[in-house]
Formats: C-alpha cells, structure tokens, sequence
C-alpha cells in the first residue's frame, strides 16, 4: 500500500483482524479485505457485506474518532446525505496506537468532480444541511483545526486546475 504520510502508521489486515477481535468474536468469520483506494485520514477495510473498519493512518487519529462518536449520531438526522451508522469503536493494541471504528458500509459510488462551470452539488447540500442543523441547534460543535474552518478557505484544495480555484461560486460564499 502507497504511504501517503511522513508519520504515517503501519496498518495491514492481520492487524486489523486481531484489534477486531478485542471487540467482538462475531468479527472472526466475517472475510476483511483492504480498499486499494482509500482517504488520507483512514485506512479502510470492508468487513463481511454490511461493514467498514477506518483505521487512522497518523497519530493523533483518536481525536477524530472520538469527535465522530460523540456528534455523529447527534448530526447524521439533520444532514441531506447518507452517513455511516457507528457500530462499535475500538481501543489501541497490538502496536497500534489509537481507537478505531466499524461503521455501516453505504453503498454508492464516489461523487465525481463538478466541471468548472458546475456547481459542486454535493458540497452545497452539505452546506445547506450544515446551514440548517446550526440554525435548529443551540450545541456548540467541537472546533476542528482541519474541518473547521469556513468552506471558502478549503475552496482552493478542492479545485485544482479550474479557471476560478481561488473563489468559491456565490452560492457556497458567507452570508453577511
């Protein structure tokens, strides 16, 4: 597997099948096998036919999967998108240095980039949802150093090569 980090740790299916293990035996005869594709947070690993295992690739991946634990089944009701249902996290072992999660499996595939002259139409049903729960919810999210900043200031990474990367379109901008 392509490392995608300096830090990053060594995760591969057999440590996968025995943190498995510390946390239910009905893992064991579930077949497990690696996404050759996967996000540079996680490494993930598709349990049986209804599961996935994300496993932090860096140090200090905890904090996420804790954060998840805690707002995801608060936030997931008012989102416009499907999102993993949190089954069961795991703790640190066997070398391994964080906790870990097994989520629902959504079946799907992964949304295309917009041409240049679209819309990201995903991105902006986020933005809505996100919009509305914030409106509805006197909760105080957690602060996020690599989520949580306004949508314009991720704009350029996400944009890559298109003729306006350095502005998102009018719609996704901040309302006065």
């Amino acid at each position: 597997m392509t490392r995608l980090h300096d830090d990053e740790i060594e995760v591969d299916e057999g440590l996968v099948r025995r943190l498995l293990g510390t946390v239910s035996a009905a893992y064991d005869e579930l077949p497990l096998r690696r996404f050759e594709v996967t996000g540079s947070t996680n490494a993930l690993f598709r349990l049986g036919d209804d599961l996935l295992v994300r496993v932090p690739r860096q140090p200090g991946g905890t904090e996420t999967i804790e954060k998840e634990q805690r707002w995801l089944p608060y936030v997931a009701p008012h989102l416009p998108v499907a999102t993993p249902e949190i089954v069961a996290v795991g703790d640190p072992g066997f070398g391994y240095p964080e906790k870990w999660s097994v989520v629902r499996y959504l079946e799907g595939d992964q949304p295309a980039l917009p041409e240049p002259d679209q819309p990201p139409t995903a991105t902006m049903s986020l933005s809505a949802g996100y919009r509305s729960f914030r409106r509805r919810s006197s909760a105080k999210l957690p602060p996020s150093v690599a989520r949580g900043a306004a949508v314009e200031s991720h704009w350029p990474m996400s944009r890559h090569g298109s003729p306006n990367a350095n502005r998102p379109p009018s719609s996704m901008r901040a309302k006065a």
